[in-house]
């Protein structure tokens, strides 16, 4: 008021008219908080879920940069909020409520902020619930917490189903009218208060496509209690992690195993040279004998060319033989000769124990150069544990859906995995999980009484030499061989009179379309499945198998090649051509003459000790030309034996030549998916030596394929850093918020500082000092609010503008950030223009 009544103005403001506006004012400010308080004691929920509330629609114009970013923050936030569910079941602390009502603003903020509003509007509710379980310390009754489970699964598909571009999920609607039943019950402060069933029922009945799905009703929901994990070590705590882009983890990889190929050259020149320099050991013996027979024709045997005329007159005057009249030259010579062996001799030795010392020093070089491997590939593993929360939900959501009782196991969490491996694993093995409960485990009623009521299905992870081996076993019925059989014969795949042993007909169901189940449900019956699992090992060069007993259960075992950068390979000879075999596919190496050749009618086998293998040439499985020796009793070639998917195989081959740590190769764009082959790499003699896959060829006859060009253009935006731009510091917890705002304030022309909450903020800000702070409310270590007192007690700092980005709009969180020093509050959903037009006022006024 006191502006507009200055002399300055045309026609200043009367006192009169000033105070009659500043009454208005005050009372028209009073009036709007009084609404919003009156607002916040009575909010406005959505009491009834719609279709479209869980539809997901995604925006067809988002940056791909910010897509790639959310999924990513998405899967992590999905699989920690079902961890921290599972928590809060087993002890309910409101810490552990807090931090999952955070981790659900995160996927609710980061969810509207590229416009997947379905997984925001289930979120939403449960960020409320949990909030109210926090701020009054309740402990949730189970009810709650099944709903939680059930929500937090929900979310968990929405987000794997975004990667596939999947815009329904059927079980999203009844999930939603749940939470928002429970959300609107606790908005009334009575978590006792009576569910409105004809929403929940109504909502159900609309997603119940067959009668098989049914069984996902409360009563199946609470057949099916909490998996539990087999007790694993504590992996510790853990420090700061950097990403690091995964193409300059593969140029590591690239380096370190160009590293290893000159390491190996160099232990194989030390080895020619270990070899010379034992040869010129021996050569200097021979010479030491010959100058020793020297030595005795000279000095002993008077061979000296002195004239005997000359020794006669010596003798005559009374000179000793030995006086110095009677050497001559040739002794002169025949001792320097003698000294000059004996000091090659001498210099011998100490070559050869330089080089001695070398061979401990490129020992110690050797090791430095593996363990250096191995920390390279450590950055591309991770547990086994990131997955185990994903098996954990296929088994409570099959569980629901078959009415059944199942827990799962899971030992080895702690095991290491190349993520590549592990993400490819993860599909097969949620297809296994949903066979061992669909057509293993038993219904309750079926259920005998010398097994527990709830099924068990237990998961292992270990290693077993250069292989990564998965063990999956459960307590059900196990396979039904009749049926399978009839199946066989139904379909032509075998004749009536073709006998097949347990093992082989156990191999039938892995056929594509292969299914012994006559009805068509949601969760299987329609022939697929065990067949894309058995494809997808094949694909990662691994190999499955699976025993069952019936009345007792179905074992799978999954056997895939660890990814190292070097793999141990058994060099041998096969029709005048070296090739490499890597052992993890190998049962044993035979000497020639191990074993014996056994013909029965037509077939010939090879038989050693009581075990009967079929046998295979291995020249005759890469088509190469020559004559084979017969399999007869006189055969006398090694022979190696080859674990495959059907068993072991005897290989003959002509040579075994060596065994070598060797780097694995691909052959390269030009030459791809080459059968048999798997790649190939560099001796230390420089040659290049092809590695066999041999269960590859075992599976059909050799054939090349040459696969055509692809080219791949490799891009990157050259960022520069230019004098004189703002630089905008923004701080949230939520990868997909930082990307975004990221990329609105870099395409106004500034700079950017990105944190993941408020401790990695101070970190930064003691490195460089940005012009602008956008800080998110609520983060782990450190909060916003904690973040701007932080800002505001730094003398250096305590004048930049900071403003704080969040969903919370009540006048509590204003009140709060107004107290900790914010310089302005902006709630979302907000305009992009809003936003800049704030950064750009800030910077005008500094």
């Amino acid at each position: 008021m006191n502006h507009f009544r200055e002399s300055e103005w045309a026609e200043p403001m009367s006192d009169e008219a000033a105070h009659i506006l500043l009454n208005k004012l005050v009372a028209g400010s009073t009036l709007v908080e009084e609404e919003n308080e009156e607002a916040q004691k009575t909010p406005s929920r959505q009491t009834v879920a719609n279709p479209e509330d869980v539809i997901i629609n995604i925006p067809e114009d988002i940056d791909p940069e910010l897509w790639e970013a959310y999924l990513q923050d998405a899967q992590e936030n999905a699989t920690n909020f079902i961890d921290l569910v599972n928590e809060i079941i087993q002890n309910p602390e409101r810490a552990k409520i807090a931090e999952a009502q955070r981790v659900a603003h995160t996927l609710k903020g980061s969810s509207n902020t590229v416009g997947i509003t379905a997984i925001a509007n289930i979120a939403h509710p449960l960020e409320d619930t949990l909030e109210y379980l926090a701020e009054n310390q309740i402990v949730p009754p189970k009810a709650l917490t099944d709903m939680m489970v059930e929500a937090a699964d929900c979310l968990a598909i929405m987000v794997d189903g975004l990667a596939d571009g999947e815009t329904e999920v059927p079980e999203a609607l009844p999930v939603l009218q749940l939470v928002l039943d429970w959300a609107n019950r606790i908005d009334t402060g009575n978590l006792d208060a009576p569910p409105p069933t004809r929403a929940v029922d109504a909502a159900k009945s609309e997603t119940k496509p067959t009668p098989s799905s049914e069984t996902t009703d409360k009563p199946a929901a609470k057949k099916a209690p909490a998996t539990k994990k087999a007790p694993a070590a504590s992996s510790g705590t853990t420090g700061q992690v950097l990403k690091v882009p995964t193409t300059s983890i593969d140029e590591l990889i690239r380096l370190v195993g160009e590293l290893s190929i000159s390491v190996g050259q160099i232990q194989d020149k030390l080895k020619h040279l270990m070899n010379n320099a034992r040869t010129l050991s021996d050569q200097n013996l021979i010479m030491r004998h010959r100058t020793l027979e020297l030595e005795k024709l000279v000095d002993v045997r008077g061979v000296t060319g002195v004239d005997s005329s000359t020794k006669t007159k010596n003798k005559k005057n009374n000179l000793d033989s030995l006086e110095f009249q009677e050497y001559n030259e040739l002794h002169s010579i025949s001792h320097s000769f003698i000294e000059s062996v004996d000091d090659n001799r001498e210099l011998s030795l100490l070559i050869r124990e330089d080089i001695h010392n070398l061979e401990e020093m490129f020992i110690h070089q050797e090791r430095l150069n593996k363990e250096f491997e191995t920390n390279i590939m450590k950055t591309r593993m991770v547990p086994v544990k990131t997955i185990v929360s994903k098996l954990e939900r296929i088994v409570r959501q099959t569980a629901r859906s078959t009415g059944k009782n199942a827990q799962l196991e899971v030992d080895g969490q702690d095991i290491l995995i190349d993520s590549d491996v592990l993400n490819n694993l993860a599909d097969p093995m949620l297809h296994i999980l949903r066979n061992s409960i669909d057509h293993g485990l038993e219904t309750p009623d079926k259920r005998p009484s010398d097994k527990p009521e709830t099924g068990t299905i237990k998961v292992s992870f270990y290693t077993e030499g250069n292989n990564i081996v998965v063990k999956c076993e459960d307590d059900g019925q196990g396979l039904n061989y009749d049926r399978i059989r009839s199946t066989a014969i139904e379909r032509g795949v075998i004749t009536d009179n073709q006998e097949l042993t347990e093992k082989e007909l156990a191999r039938l169901i892995l056929l594509s379309g292969f299914s012994t189940k006559s009805g068509v449900t949601q969760v299987s019956g329609r022939g697929i499945g065990m067949d894309v699992v058995h494809t997808n090992i094949k694909k990662m060069k691994g190999t499955i198998d699976l025993t069952s007993e019936t009345g007792k259960g179905t074992t799978f075992l999954i056997k895939l090649p660890m990814s190292l950068v070097t793999v141990h390979v058994l060099l041998v000879n096969v029709a005048g051509y070296r090739f490499g075999i890597p052992t993890n596919t190998l049962e044993r190496a035979l000497a020639s003459g191990m074993g014996e050749i056994t013909t029965i009618g037509d077939e010939i086998s090879f038989k050693l000790n009581k075990n009967m293998y079929a046998i295979k040439y291995l020249a005759d499985l890469l088509n190469l030309p020559g004559e084979r020796a017969a399999f007869d009793e006189n055969l006398n070639s090694p022979i190696l034996l080859v674990h495959e998917e059907t068993g072991v195989t005897a290989v003959v081959v002509d040579e075994l030549i060596d065994t070598h740590d060797l780097v694995l190769k691909t052959m390269g764009q030009y030459v791809r998916n080459i059968h048999g082959v798997a790649g190939a790499s560099i001796l230390g003699d420089g040659s290049v030596v092809s590695l066999l896959d041999i269960p590859d060829l075992l599976r059909s006859p050799m054939q090349s394929v040459m696969s055509s060009y692809q080219g791949a253009s490799e891009g990157g935006d050259d960022m520069a850093m230019s004098a004189g731009i703002p630089t905008i510091m923004i701080v949230d917890d939520s990868l997909s918020v930082r990307k975004s705002l990221s990329l609105l304030v870099e395409e106004e022309g500034y700079d950017t500082i990105l944190a993941k909450d408020g401790q990695e903020a101070v970190e930064l800000l003691n490195e460089s000092k940005p012009d602008v702070m956008l800080v998110d409310m609520e983060m782990p270590r450190m909060n916003g609010l904690e973040l701007t007192a932080y800002v505001r007690n730094s003398q250096s700092l305590q004048n930049m503008p900071l403003f704080m980005i969040t969903s919370r709009t009540t006048k509590k969180h204003r009140d709060m950030a107004k107290e900790a020093g914010v310089t302005d509050y902006l709630t979302k959903p907000y305009q992009d223009n809003e936003l800049l037009d704030l950064i750009d006022n800030a910077l005008r006024k500094k």
